[in-house]
């Protein structure tokens, strides 16, 4: 899993990172993957320097990831064909529900921007995908901008939503968007479209909705009272 969270955040330039400050907060100096060493052979972990540590804030959130993963993984190795997992703000599923593909929402975080906007939540239709959705709700204490390599506590987005052939890329690049995101959510999604192994969807404060090529969403704002917009994600 370790070895995992390294490549990711090596493809994606340190946008996600399980590393952190020792003393808490995001210091740029003090976060930095590539102070991680894994020796696999003896099952250890080191990270060099004593001000670093292991983010649990961030680590947490990609373990669900792979927790989604491994639950498919075994319900498929039983035979089920049809399932759908959900942990916390991650989901993973194959093939169908009933009779139609799977539904992701696309829901506002807090009940402040649910009266904020004229909202209406989205649904997703979505079949042998893995999906997940952050806000700043997860990252309470914030996040660093990769470009600015500073702390931002007010994210310019609502949420980031991406979708992935397994919920370990997910979850990971789901944060890495969310941080790519954090001064503007055109940014955001054009991290999402430099990595052809994902789609996203990216809602700005302002209520607009951003999607990346060839997701196939209409919506354009949560301000809009039209009814629910069905995507197709494959």
């Amino acid at each position: 899993m370790l070895e995992r969270c390294k490549s990711f955040s090596a493809l994606t330039k340190g946008a996600f990172d399980i590393t952190g400050s020792s003393g808490g907060g995001f210091s740029l100096v003090k976060r930095d993957w590539r102070r991680m060493k894994i020796n696999t052979s003896k099952n250890t972990v080191t990270i060099k320097g004593d001000d670093i540590e292991i983010d649990h804030t961030t680590f947490a959130l990609a373990l669900r990831g792979f927790i989604a993963d491994d639950i498919i993984a075994s319900l498929s190795s039983q035979g089920w064909n049809n399932a759908q997992v959900k942990v916390g703000n991650v989901t993973r599923n194959v093939g169908r529900d009933i009779h139609t593909p799977w539904t992701i929402r696309l829901d506002a975080p807090t009940a402040a921007e649910k009266g904020k906007f004229a909202y209406r939540a989205t649904n997703y239709s979505c079949s042998n995908v893995a999906t997940a959705m952050i806000n700043p709700r997860l990252f309470p204490q914030g996040i660093v901008d990769p470009r600015s390599r500073e702390l931002v506590t007010n994210p310019a987005v609502v949420n980031a939503l991406i979708f992935a052939g397994d919920a370990a890329t997910a979850s990971a690049y789901a944060i890495a968007t969310y941080a790519n995101s954090a001064a503007s959510a055109q940014a955001g999604i054009n991290f999402i479209e430099q990595h052809p192994e994902i789609k996203g969807i990216v809602v700005a404060l302002d209520g607009k909705v951003l999607s990346s090529r060839g997701l196939g969403v209409s919506r354009k704002s949560y301000a809009e009272t039209s009814t629910e917009t069905t995507a197709a994600a494959k």
